[in-house]
């Protein structure tokens, strides 16, 4: 099985950016977000509807069961 390994310290401008504000808000940058990073278009597309998601007015518990199901209809492990 192949696998990609996260991007770690990108070279573009605006990644860089983006890192440094993750790792100022969040301490550090997560897998899933340095792995997306090898494609920017894929990356910057999934932090745009992270940040969408993230302005809702749902209750938390509703967003998690709504990840929970995503997840398990997707059959990832969450």
């Amino acid at each position: 099985m192949a696998r990609l390994e996260p991007l770690r310290d990108p070279e573009d401008p605006e990644l860089k950016q983006i890192y440094q504000q993750m790792t100022e808000s969040q301490g550090f940058v997560h897998n899933v977000f340095a792995t997306m990073a090898h494609h920017k278009d894929i990356f910057l597309g999934f932090l745009g509807m992270v940040d969408s998601v993230s302005k809702m007015k749902l209750d938390r518990r509703l967003l998690e069961l709504a990840y929970l199901k995503t997840s398990m209809l997707n059959q990832c492990h969450y």
